[in-house]
């Protein structure tokens, strides 16, 4: 059990009138309550981590798109990374999949990539793709209502031809084209109606699971997507004129539209419901190779707005909601890639929404004791290991570890924190 409290989930007011106003009121809360926010470094330096979701084995997965590796990170903030058998793949967008494991787009090499939380691999070759062309290939990546995986293919260029495909457990593709001309897919998230909605130019559009697309008017180009917890999709937006935005659509297709009130202008990704039953996204100001600032932005029902900055200078993009009840989010760095000097490595950050309970053992700070925590304190007391490797097992602070103390985290280990 954690030693958390859990926030409640309030509902969403929808009239644009009565949304625009309460979302202006962001300036006012600008400096409200302080969360912490805990950085780990990854060990490959040209990582470049972009998408982030949670595993079925209650861990966090994410991709590095430089360094063509999927990583895994545990609650406690330990790292492992599973390398890709193709060089040059740049992994993008990654879902927990319904057969447990993990399913990511594989931008470059025009692939949908399956990794199992013991780091086994395979690869699925999109056959509509010509890899001639590096400016065309699958993006964003979920988990459809029918026990399919749903992705999009992205074209950034003029006279794209986007499309919708589709993937069955055992790596059956089928792709759908987009009834528009000149335009491209971006983000994709399963609705709460039993559709899947995604973004492309200038449109919310929604598939069904047999295929039929519908598209509806968005005054600007959208980016992340997510089901929000008032049951509508909420999506971030870009324009020329407007900067960028936040959006909502309902499941009948009713979009709404407003400038995001920041402190200062975001360049914003990723978009996820927490599970404090608030919006969470990326807010990153300069590019890589400026490396000025970044932070994790939070939208109450009411609308209120809270930035929540980085410790490093640095670029957030992905944002999920974790196992532990907390945010996490990737940062990019900057790589060599890139031209940067010097390099900046990537990392994963965690934002701690509710601090656990003070739990003797708790070696890594998430609000559980494991054997291995155990085992380590055990190691303390016998002289074979620094305090420093697990300093919460001393409970009483007076520098040693006991076996009274031992017995304690034991108990926290069978009966939770606090149990």
């Amino acid at each position: 059990m954690l030693c958390q409290g859990t926030g409640e989930r309030g509902w969403w007011h929808t009239a644009p009138a009565l949304f625009a106003a309460l979302l202006l009121r962001a300036a006012s809360s600008a400096a409200a309550d302080q969360l912490s926010i805990t950085e780990f470094p990854i060990a490959t330096t040209d990582s470049y981590p972009a998408c982030i979701t949670t595993g079925p084995d209650g861990n966090l997965w994410f991709t590095e798109e430089y360094a063509d590796n999927i990583g895994r990170i545990t609650p406690g903030g330990t790292i492992d990374e599973f390398p890709l058998p193709l060089v040059g793949s740049k992994p993008l967008c990654i879902t927990t999949g319904p057969d447990g494991n993990l399913w990511f787009t594989e931008f470059k090499r025009k692939r949908i990539g399956r990794i199992t939380p013991g780091g086994t691999i395979d690869e699925f070759l999109l056959p509509s793709m010509d890899t001639r062309y590096q400016t065309i290939g699958p993006w964003g990546i979920t988990k459809g209502p029918d026990g399919n995986l749903w992705f999009t293919v992205y074209e950034p260029d003029p006279g794209a031809e986007g499309a919708i495909g589709r993937i069955s457990e055992n790596g059956t593709i089928r792709e759908f084209p987009l009834p528009r001309a000149n335009t491209t897919a971006g983000e994709i998230a399963t609705g709460p109606d039993g559709n899947l909605w995604f973004t492309e130019r200038g449109a919310i559009a929604r598939i069904t699971p047999s295929g039929l697309i519908d598209e509806f008017t968005a005054p600007s180009i959208p980016e992340g997507i997510t089901t929000g917890p008032d049951g509508n999709l909420w999506f971030l937006t870009w324009s020329l004129t407007t900067g960028y935005g936040i959006g909502q659509s309902t499941t009948r297709g009713a979009v709404t539209s407003l400038p995001l009130a920041t402190a200062a202008p975001c360049n914003s990704h990723s978009i996820t419901t927490g599970p404090d039953g608030n919006l969470w996204f990326d807010c990153a100001r300069g590019y890589d190779v400026n490396h000025e600032s970044g932070a994790i932005v939070r939208m109450t029902p009411p609308g209120d707005v809270t930035e929540f900055p980085i410790p490093t200078a640095t670029t957030p993009y992905g944002v999920t909601s974790g196992p532990d009840g907390n945010v996490w989010f990737t940062e990019r760095g900057c790589p060599s890639e890139l031209g940067c000097n010097p390099v900046i490595p990537g990392k994963i950050g965690r934002l701690q929404l509710n601090p656990p309970c003070d739990c003797v053992g708790d070696c890594g700070g998430d609000g559980h004791v494991t054997v291995d925590e155990v085992l380590r304190m055990v190691n303390i007391a016998l002289g074979n290991a620094e305090l420093s490797d697990c300093s919460p097992g001393d409970a009483n602070h007076d520098g040693e570890i006991t076996i009274d103390e031992i017995l304690t985290a034991v108990n926290s280990a069978l009966n939770g924190c606090g149990g």
